[in-house]
């Protein structure tokens, strides 16, 4: 922003592709803003809603964004990174807004551009701008990936590129902890897409290879997790505790997400595991400066979801081959079913700041899956007795666990039509009135 805001405010709000990225991030900033300040906006069934901040049809940011859109056509054709920039910033503020289709075109329309950029000019990548032109190349590879696994959307020819991208590993120094979990984002991308293709290989894995495969991806991600940067770190059983180490200071006063607060000051040595997130809704949600448990949520819920898709295939093979099923399978199923409980992006603070969570969609998609899995465990004998043997505290936890996902399902169907059909599906199966 050293040269895009002094050749806006010198020159003015013209048609520049600087201005354009300029007044997205306007529309992102007054978005965040009212995301973590603003107030609910619907109440269901006595529970104030985690989108704040505007109204359903009217989300905040929108005058900025619409001025932004105007001047987007004159840059369409334009091969630069500003362009790239452009609709990867459109992308987060529909995504800000819970509007899919804008998400998606928006996503590919940067990824094809970054494409685009790199063909014309390879000398990028080792130019003055190589660094921004990185970050957004690892931001649009984790969006199309995720658009790959949930969606079965076709993958990019951007991958073809990062190999290239990877030897020139470089994001920058600045912004230490905010890099760190960009880093750690990056890498969890590559241990699914390492699942995804072991599981899809043109020749398809033997039932025989199949648990072994599975096993190999499930201990690279547990690899993973043991590399998190301390200040994102967890115990596998403790996913709802202070990162490893350190305490953060809550704020007594509503903080902005957009003021960069100090971090030494008021980090100390933990004493004893202190909640971060609860499964409280209706209490009032602690405050954390720069929004620092939505990134904990963040990666946390992402691993989760990462060891949810490599458990899931003995959940099917339970569904459709339950005689073939063995000990081994019967365990992968289990840990399965336990890797879907209590997800923290589900839980207070952070659902309760929604605009702030990137790509709430697929969250949505996956919780409407988990939901129907759950359904499943009571209806299907096999996955009956798979149940039985997670134990009682499973069970408590389960139970709650389907709490917390109705209530994100039940809140976000008041601005969504798609999760609106979700709402209708899950009422039938768990014969919820109303």
């Amino acid at each position: 922003m050293t040269e895009t805001l002094p050749s806006v405010f010198s020159q003015g709000f013209g048609a520049s592709s600087a201005t354009t990225v300029a007044l997205l991030v306007f529309a992102l900033g007054e978005a965040a803003h009212a995301g973590f300040d603003g107030r609910p906006i619907h109440m269901v069934e006595g529970h104030a809603s985690g989108m704040r901040g505007g109204g359903a049809h009217l989300p905040p940011g929108l005058v900025w964004f619409n001025e932004a859109r105007r001047r987007m056509g004159f840059q369409y054709t334009e091969v630069k990174l500003e362009n790239v920039q452009i609709f990867a910033l459109a992308g987060a503020y529909y995504g800000s807004c819970f509007c899919p289709a804008g998400f998606w075109k928006s996503t590919r329309a940067a990824s094809q551009a970054c494409q685009d950029l790199i063909d014309s000019d390879p000398k990028i990548l080792s130019g003055p701008h190589a660094t921004l032109l990185r970050r957004v190349f690892w931001h649009c590879s984790i969006m199309e990936t995720c658009l790959n696994l949930e969606l079965g959307f076709p993958l990019p020819n951007l991958q073809r590129f990062e190999e290239v991208i990877t030897q020139e590993q470089d994001l920058g120094t600045e912004d230490g902890h905010m890099l760190l979990h960009f880093y750690s984002q990056i890498a969890l991308r590559r241990v699914l897409v390492d699942f995804h293709n072991k599981l899809s290989q043109k020749a398809g894995p033997s039932v025989s290879s199949l648990p072994d495969r599975i096993r190999e991806c499930a201990a690279e991600l547990e690899i993973w997790r043991g590399l998190v940067p301390v200040r994102f770190a967890w115990e596998e059983r403790s996913p709802v505790v202070l990162p490893n180490s350190i305490i953060l200071p809550r704020m007594s006063t509503p903080p902005s997400p957009l003021i960069n607060m100090p971090s030494s000051p008021g980090i100390t040595r933990q004493q004893q595991p202190q909640s971060m997130f609860s499964i409280e809704l209706d209490d009032a949600p602690e405050r954390y400066p720069n929004a620092i448990d939505v990134q904990i949520a963040l990666l946390r819920s992402r691993y989760f979801y990462t060891k949810y898709l490599i458990y899931r295939p003995f959940i099917y093979k339970a569904l459709h081959y339950p005689d073939l099923m063995s000990h081994t399978d019967v365990v992968g199923a289990i840990e399965c079913l336990r890797a879907t409980l209590k997800w923290p992006v589900a839980m207070s603070p952070t659902c309760k700041h929604k605009r702030l969570i990137p790509c709430m969609f697929f969250f949505t998609q996956s919780f409407f899956g988990i939901l129907i899995i759950y359904h499943l465990t009571r209806t299907v004998p096999a996955l009956r007795k798979i149940r039985s043997l997670c134990g009682d505290e499973f069970e408590i936890e389960l139970n709650e666990t389907i709490g917390l996902y109705l209530d994100w399902v039940r809140d976000l169907k008041e601005i969504d039509i798609g999760t609106r059909f979700h709402w209708d599906v899950i009422k039938a199966l768990y014969g919820i009135n109303g």
